[in-house]
């Protein structure tokens, strides 16, 4: 995934074809993911529920959507009621629309590369306008 490591093979081996896999694709995704929820967080004072949610609760936003709990009701530390732990990440990806926006395509992506669904891989890449430069950057390199 390196950008210099394609042109090199290109230079040492001139018929060798670059494979990107499945785990490469979701940890760039992951990676620019984070790197916004960074930039969001340090929008926020330290102090602000927001920016003690961004930081506490960064797995959460990681997990599938599919695959978060939505029945089991906690008590979670910044939010002064019982909440399941779809409701956290929502309240979480409602603070800021390009974070929900890259959020929505990490998770499309996962479930067309579980269910080997390549025309909704690409759909999925396709629709992605209105990012930042590391998510257009990244999703053209996919």
């Amino acid at each position: 995934m390196n950008y210099i490591y394609p042109q090199l093979t290109k230079i040492v081996l001139p018929n060798a074809i670059v494979v990107v896999n499945k785990f490469h694709i979701i940890n760039a995704l992951d990676r620019v993911f984070i790197k916004n929820r960074i930039r969001l967080m340090k929008q926020f004072a330290s102090s602000p529920r927001e920016f003690r949610g961004l930081k506490r609760y960064w797995k959460s936003l990681l997990v599938p959507s599919e695959q978060l709990d939505f029945e089991h009701f906690h008590k979670w530390t910044n939010f002064p009621y019982w909440i399941a732990a779809t409701d956290v990440v929502h309240n979480l990806l409602s603070l800021d629309s390009e974070l929900k926006q890259i959020y929505e395509v990490l998770n499309h992506v996962r479930t067309a590369i579980q269910h080997k669904g390549w025309n909704n891989y690409n759909t999925a890449c396709w629709k992605a306008e209105g990012f930042s430069e590391e998510m257009n950057s990244t999703i053209e390199m996919l």
